[in-house]
């Protein structure tokens, strides 16, 4: 295991809450929506390509109301992907967007330099086709080491 990299995917989108300003709706909405790191390998080397997959309705159910929520066409549907170091024999990760390159396949995952920690985090962007949300993004990594990858529990949107 000397060439592999460890790939801990703690992905899972939990919550998405919406607000965002006019002429948008305003809400606090609840919904849960799943993702995860293929292929499902504990590690995996320099180079082999791993993929961040999710894919989930335009029309999303309230979990707090129970109401039908049409998202269809809206605009910027995303969230983050946090990409951390976790070196041996420490608990904190570092921030490690750089020790990986990206290949967005459906929706598109970019890095925002104009954030606050844009070593720590990638801006991911969901696709919509055919009634649904997707996203594919590829992760390729650059050098070896033990990595943490999580994808944070509320996603961005703007309904039209």
């Amino acid at each position: 295991m000397k060439n592999a990299i460890k790939g801990i995917g703690l992905l899972a989108i939990a919550i998405i809450n919406s607000g965002c300003p006019k002429p948008c709706v305003d809400a606090n909405l609840s919904f849960s929506v799943n993702s995860q790191i293929t292929p499902d390998y504990d590690s995996v080397h320099v180079g082999d390509t791993m993929y961040v997959v999710s894919s989930f309705s335009t029309k999303l159910v309230d979990q707090s109301s129970g109401q039908m929520i049409d998202y269809s066409n809206s605009t910027g549907i995303g969230s983050t992907l946090a990409v951390s170091n976790l070196p041996l024999g420490d608990t904190i990760g570092k921030d490690a967007v750089f020790d990986f390159d990206y290949v967005s396949v459906n929706g598109r995952i970019y890095n925002d330099r104009s954030i606050t920690r844009p070593d720590g985090v990638q801006q991911i962007v969901y696709g919509e086709a055919n009634g649904m949300y997707v996203l594919k993004v590829g992760l390729i990594p650059k050098m070896k080491g033990n990595y943490i990858l999580g994808v944070s529990n509320g996603l961005r949107s703007c309904l039209s």
